[in-house]
This record gives structure tokens, sequence and C-alpha cells, in this order.
């Protein structure tokens, strides 16, 4: 994953996100079978 980049799991998906200053910025949301590496 690139620098910066979080992830959070929730149920069946992933949740991948940037924290930008004050604010949360939502980059991909994935069913948890999707390779992230792939769809980034």
């Amino acid at each position: 994953m690139s620098a910066g980049l979080r992830r959070y799991e929730y149920r069946s998906h992933i949740i991948l996100y940037q924290a930008v200053d004050s604010e949360v910025l939502i980059v991909r949301v994935l069913h948890y079978r999707m390779d992230v590496r792939r769809h980034l």
C-alpha cells in the first residue's frame, strides 16, 4: 500500500482511507475477497 494509506476492515469489506488534516478521505471500499494491490 502507498504511504499514508490506512486500512479498516468492517464485516466483509476493506475500507482504504487517508487521514488528511482533520478529515478522512475514503480511497476505496473493496470486498474482502478482492486483491487490494490490484485495485489501488
